[in-house]
Order: C-alpha cells, then sequence, then structure tokens
C-alpha cells in the first residue's frame, strides 16, 4: 500500500536491470552473520527437531531455539559459549570426529555442511546474539544504504542494495534498459497491461521535450490508472482465496465481486495499510461503521462453504472459523498459525491457547455448516453501490413527496370503509364448506382449498363465523401440493383476524410448513407461512429455513387485540426470470387494514 508515495522509487527500480545480470570477479567484503538469514534456517533443519520447543521430542533436556536453552549450565560446560566457538559444545559435536558424539547423528539423515558449519562458528565468535522471527520484529525505518562504491554506478539507494547483493555472488547488473523496454516493463509491473501506441507516443514525445522528467511523468500515469488497483488488487485476491464459487461437491456460484471492488478501491485510493487491515479484519465493529467498511469484512467470508446434504452441519461450521484462523496467519502475521490447532507449535512461539484465542474472534458469526447451495449464505447484508445508492436515495425522497400527498388526500376521505367488509370479497362459510377456507388462485376462477383444523370453537366473524384457535395451531393448513413455493407462482393470502388478547411472541395463521427442527443445525422444514409476531404480519417462503428461504416481516403499523383487523399478504413473481427461480424478498408486500 502507499505505492504513490514512491514513485520515483519503481520508476529507479524498474531502470536498474533488476532482470539480466552479468558475471564480475569483483568481491565484497565480509558481512556479519545474521541469525535469522543465516542461522535459524540451519538449527532448525538440523538441531530444532531434538532440541527445540516440543518438551516430549526434546532430548538430553537441552534446548537450542532460544539464547537461555543454549548458554544454559550443562554440567560446567554450554552448547553456546557466545564469543568463543572452540568452547561451544555445539560446534564442538558439530565438528567433533567421533561418531557416537557428533551431531546431529548419524541415523538422524540430517547433515550440516562445511560452509554452514563455518558460518556457525563465525556467528558464535561475534557473539552467538539470538533474534526473534521476523515476522514480530518491528519494521525498521532507516536502513543503512550500502556502499558498493562508485565503479558499479548505484543511482539510487536500490540499486546500491540490489548491487551489494549481486556482488556476493560475483555478479553486477547490467546497465539500465533502453527506454521502449522501460515502458512496457513499468507497465506491466503497475497495471499489468502493456501500454498502447498512444501511450508509446506520449512518452516518446515527454523523452524529447523534458527526458529527466519524462519516466516520473509516465508513472504518475499509471498510477493513476483504474487499472492500477486492478493489478495490485490480483495478489491480494490470491492471499485472501476470493472465488466466484463456493468450492466443494456442487461448487454453485456466490456474489463476492463488491468485496472484490472494495481492495481495488483500496489500491487505487492508496488506503493506509493499518486501514486496510483494520477494515478487513472488524470494519463492522468500528464506531459508526459504514457500509464500505462492512463490506471489507466480506475477507472473512472468502473461504469455502460445503452444501452436501450429509455433512455434519457444526464440524463444517468450525471449519469456516478454522479457516478465518489459518489465513489470517498467512495473510497477515507471515506465520502458519493452523500448527497450533492441536498442539502448541513446534517452530514458532504460538500456544495452542494462543490459536484458539484467535479462533474466539471468529467464532460468533452466525452461519451454518451446510449452506450455499443457492446464492451466497447467510447472514448477509445489502451491499448497493454508490449508483445504486444515489438511485435509491431519489427514490426515497420521491417516495416522501408522494406519501405526503397520500396522506394529505387520506385526511380529506372517510376512513369508515376500512371497518367494513367491502375490502376483500372473501365468501361466507357455509354449513357444507365447514372444515375448508378458500384462497382464490391468480389468473383462474376455480379456488384451490387449504385444509383447515378442526377449530376448537366458531365465533362471530366479520363474515360469519370466524374459528377460534390456540397460539400453537395455524387455523389454516394448506395442502403442501396446491401451493408450491416459488417456482414463478404468484400468491395472495387475505384473512381478518382478532387477537383476544396482547400480542403473542410468534403464532402461526396460515401454514403448509413442515417446521421439523433439526437440533445440531437448528434448520426447519419449507414451506409457506403466514405468521403474527410481536404485532407484526411476517411472510415466509422456504425449502429450508433460514438458509434457502425468505422471512419478509411488516414494520410501522401493529396488530392491535380486542378487534378485527384485514391482513392482506401479497407476493408477486410475475416479473420473475425464467433463468432464476428463486424467491425474492422484493416481490412481497403486507398490508393491514389496508395500508401498506
Amino acid at each position: 500500500m502507499q505505492m504513490k508515495n514512491y514513485k520515483q522509487i519503481i520508476v529507479l527500480a524498474i531502470s536498474s536491470s533488476l532482470f539480466t545480470l552479468a558475471s564480475s570477479s569483483a568481491a565484497v567484503a565480509e558481512k556479519p552473520v545474521d541469525f535469522n538469514r543465516d542461522i535459524r534456517p540451519i538449527l532448525s533443519e538440523n538441531c530444532f527437531y531434538c532440541h527445540g520447543s516440543d518438551g516430549d521430542q526434546r532430548q538430553a533436556d537441552l534446548r537450542v531455539d532460544t539464547f537461555e536453552g543454549a548458554t544454559g549450565d550443562l554440567g560446567g560446560y554450554a552448547a553456546l559459549v557466545p564469543g568463543d566457538a572452540e568452547n561451544s559444545e555445539m560446534f564442538v559435536r558439530l565438528t567433533s570426529h567421533d561418531e557416537d558424539t557428533r551431531m546431529p547423528p548419524a541415523d538422524s539423515n540430517r547433515s550440516v555442511s562445511a560452509k554452514e558449519i563455518d558460518l556457525i562458528r563465525r556467528w558464535i565468535n561475534e557473539g552467538g546474539e539470538y533474534a526473534t522471527h521476523w515476522a514480530f520484529q518491528p519494521v525498521a525505518k532507516e536502513i543503512p544504504v550500502p556502499d558498493i562504491g562508485d565503479t558499479h554506478q548505484p543511482s539510487n539507494p536500490i540499486d546500491a542494495f540490489v548491487g551489494a547483493a549481486l556482488l556476493e555472488k560475483g555478479m553486477i547488473a547490467k546497465p539500465p534498459t533502453e527506454d521502449a523496454n522501460w515502458l512496457r516493463r513499468i507497465y506491466l509491473d503497475t497495471n499489468g497491461l502493456p501500454p498502447t501506441s498512444a501511450d508509446q507516443e506520449r512518452f516518446a514525445q515527454d523523452l524529447k521535450k523534458a527526458p529527466e522528467a519524462a519516466r516520473s511523468a509516465a508513472v504518475d500515469r499509471v498510477l493513476a490508472n483504474p487499472h492500477y488497483g486492478e493489478r495490485l488488487a490480483s495478489d491480494w485476491l490470491d492471499v485472501a482465496r476470493y472465488a466466484d464459487t463456493h468450492g466443494f461437491n456442487n461448487d454453485t456460484a456466490r456474489e463476492m465481486w463488491r468485496w472484490r471492488d472494495w481492495v481495488i478501491d483500496a489500491f487505487n485510493d492508496n488506503k493506509p495499510y493499518d486501514e486496510f487491515i483494520t477494515e478487513q479484519l472488524a470494519g463492522d465493529l468500528l464506531p459508526e461503521a459504514t457500509l464500505e467498511q462492512k463490506i471489507a469484512t466480506g475477507f472473512g467470508r472468502n473461504h469455502g462453504i460445503n452444501s452436501e446434504g450429509g455433512i455434519i452441519d457444526e464440524e463444517y461450521r468450525v471449519e469456516y472459523v478454522a479457516d478465518r484462523v489459518r489465513t489470517l496467519g498467512m495473510a497477515w502475521l507471515g506465520l502458519t498459525l493452523e500448527c497450533a490447532r492441536c498442539h502448541d507449535h513446534k517452530y514458532d512461539p504460538i500456544s495452542q491457547k494462543d490459536y484458539y484465542r484467535f479462533f474466539a474472534f471468529f467464532d460468533n458469526i452466525a452461519e451454518i455448516g451446510e449452506t450455499g447451495r443457492a446464492g451466497n449464505a447467510a447472514p448477509l447484508i445489502s451491499a448497493p453501490t454508490t449508483q445504486q445508492l444515489a438511485k435509491d436515495r431519489a427514490l426515497q425522497a420521491t417516495l416522501t413527496q408522494l406519501q405526503t400527498r397520500l396522506n394529505e388526500e387520506r385526511a380529506l376521505v372517510e376512513m369508515d370503509a376500512l371497518q367494513s367488509p367491502r375490502m376483500i370479497d372473501i365468501p361466507a362459510l357455509n354449513e357444507s364448506q365447514k372444515g375448508h377456507l378458500y384462497f382464490p388462485e391468480p389468473g383462474s376462477a376455480k379456488p384451490a382449498d387449504a385444509v383447515m383444523h378442526e377449530p376448537e370453537e366458531t365465533v362471530d366473524g366479520v363474515l360469519g363465523k370466524g374459528w377460534a384457535c390456540s397460539q400453537s395451531t395455524a387455523p389454516a393448513k394448506i395442502k403442501k401440493d396446491s401451493l408450491p413455493i416459488g417456482g414463478g407462482r404468484s400468491m395472495t393470502y387475505a384473512l381478518w383476524i382478532k387477537p383476544d388478547k396482547s400480542n403473542p411472541a410468534d403464532v402461526p395463521l396460515i401454514s403448509n410448513a413442515t417446521y421439523n427442527v433439526d437440533e445440531d443445525s437448528q434448520s426447519y422444514g419449507g414451506g409457506v407461512d403466514v405468521r403474527l409476531i410481536n404485532g407484526a404480519i411476517e411472510l415466509r417462503m422456504s425449502t429450508l429455513f433460514p438458509g434457502y428461504g425468505l422471512a419478509v416481516r411488516s414494520t410501522g403499523m401493529q396488530i392491535q387485540s380486542g378487534r378485527w383487523q384485514h391482513i392482506c399478504v401479497v407476493y408477486d413473481a410475475s416479473e420473475m426470470p425464467k433463468v432464476d427461480r428463486r424467491a425474492h424478498a422484493a416481490w412481497v408486500r403486507i398490508f393491514i387494514d389496508g395500508v401498506e
């Protein structure tokens, strides 16, 4: 991140030929041994297995993975005596000619080369200092620039660092590449696309006018191009396991492109790195979090999702959490945290307790393990684009104006019609219809019937007799086959209700849902359901609730106890595209006493 602040570095780094090297006999002075670069890999490969952090595997009660362990008293001697390789048992054992004492043992299938032994000797004699893993070290603000002399023509600090590394290998860089090649390289590296003919022509003109500023101007142009964010984002999308499908057996489609676009915008807007981290890991927890900050947390929802019906739901829910911990370690910490899922990490200072502390941060997302058969997996948020938000604001403003006019007109109209049965013509029930309720089927004069529970008692209703029902039983139990879910079928339910006491928490009114609870997944059977919930009306349609379905609840008006009120729930699927047969909440309308 913050790439735009270093445009000159890009110019100079690519101008020095990092890609083509020429051999040289030049030598560079031997530099001090670095523990992390030179020594840790040798000890990790050959010593830590028997003398590392794993107490169960440790031999001879000796640790050489820490300074304290290596310098500890072994009975008058120590594995490491800083500044004195000849008296350090570590070095003595590495150079011993006795197979019984030489380390690593002959049967370990490990060996230390003469060059590596010499590095250990130099390291001990230089003080034998240890250093923490690079992932735990803060980034140094100032690093001394190597002095490689004038003969190698370093034109900038990056050239000096590269040149010093080349000199160690007896090589020097070739002269800077020609302008046309440089332009192509910077476009490919920064935008992922070659320069167009117009780009090349403009660069050529700039070289004629101001040769010294031409390359800097070209860098400004590629950084200002939206393709810059796309190129930089492509690497991050790989790290964050971005995909347009769920993976696993069905590999059904998902829509995560709003998060992908957030990443692209973050690079193009030069978002500071601390914000880049914070918003992706916990944007929703920020005070007064914006929609974009919530979208940023899609980083944690990029994991594979299993929709195979035979899996154990909780097992895969836990796997999703473990995936987030693994990705956190890889993407942000440069560590393999997953080792500590089963035991304390053997090579990095991460305990099993530390692992499950990380795990706990991600273990409170309200998702289920077996999900994702159709579209994105819950929980979901609405994620409109900037253009969609602008359109929504304009529509809301228009709606407010129209609602104001409607209220003014309504104040002039007699409202007693709401108390009459003229709203929707539902035929009165006679004795021959007892036990049935009729709901008109759209587009047909033939009614589709709904099997009724036997009423506990009948009462005087708005249109003839009504049914008095208990809280636990839906008065209308619709035939399962008469009202298929979705499939392009529009449905309208209309009824009068009169709660005889304060609104209960959850009462079914019309239902063909099975609602067999799976205790493990807390999911329910599918169906269509109209319910009274704390004074609101809710329509549910699902094949497996809540994972594969919708629930739309009324707001504003409340159902009152002690008086008849008219309920109408409309699901209009007339605009449902043939290519997508899923139910959509946007097509649901709920009316209470004629008011939506």
